[in-house]
């Protein structure tokens, strides 16, 4: 009875139990992916429809943060030391940690190099 009266919003009128799939987090200062768990309930919206929800963490990174796919993932970022422009001060600069080694400033995004 209630699936015919509250289907635009089943999750308030019934409650759900946390899916412990993973689902995007775009809280400000957030760029990854969360699991909806008792601590870290996905938002209303995103447990309407699946199209929020992931089996995987590599799934839910590679759906909604490809650009960061390291660090949406957690994973530790050492560079490629190779070479590229940095349009902003017009400089050739090296993909590594910043200050680590002679021309290191900072590590490229995936179309840099």
């Amino acid at each position: 009875m209630s699936s015919r009266f509250y289907s635009y919003d089943m999750t308030t009128c019934m409650g759900t139990e946390a899916s412990g799939k993973f689902f995007p987090d775009w809280s400000p200062g957030n760029e990854g992916c969360l699991v909806d768990e008792r601590n870290a309930r996905a938002p209303k919206y995103m447990l309407q429809s699946k199209m929020w929800l992931y089996d995987t963490l590599d799934q839910c990174c590679t759906a909604h943060f490809s650009y960061k796919l390291s660090d949406c993932k957690g994973e530790s970022v050492v560079g490629t030391n190779k070479w590229y422009v940095d349009w902003s001060t017009l400089k050739c600069i090296k993909d590594c940690s910043l200050d680590t080694a002679d021309g290191c400033g900072g590590f490229a995004n995936k179309w840099d190099i």
